[in-house]
């Protein structure tokens, strides 16, 4: 693939609640949340100030805002990467 860009399409708001809702059902974030638990889920086109990876969405669990780089490929989305995000200024 010549593209820098690893995704096929945006992530939409009902595909990021899908795949957070499996995410919190298999355990894999548990730190981030359970099964129940109100997630908002923001899609946006941004970055980290001083990293590379675009952050594909945010995620608001409990007061707590987080930020994922996420990725579709053939078989099904995955979370690539995850980190906490302070404050909002961090984005740029």
């Amino acid at each position: 693939m010549h593209s820098a860009n690893p995704k096929a399409h945006a992530f939409g708001r009902s595909e990021l609640n899908v795949l957070l809702g499996t995410i919190c059902e298999s355990g894999k974030f548990s730190e981030l949340a359970n099964p129940g638990d109100r997630v908002n889920v923001n899609v946006v086109r941004s970055r980290i100030s001083g990293s590379n990876p675009t952050v594909d969405a945010m995620i608001s669990v409990k007061h707590t805002l987080y930020a994922f780089v996420l990725c579709n490929d053939d078989r099904a989305a995955e979370i690539l990467a995850f980190s906490r995000i302070v404050s909002t200024s961090q984005l740029s």
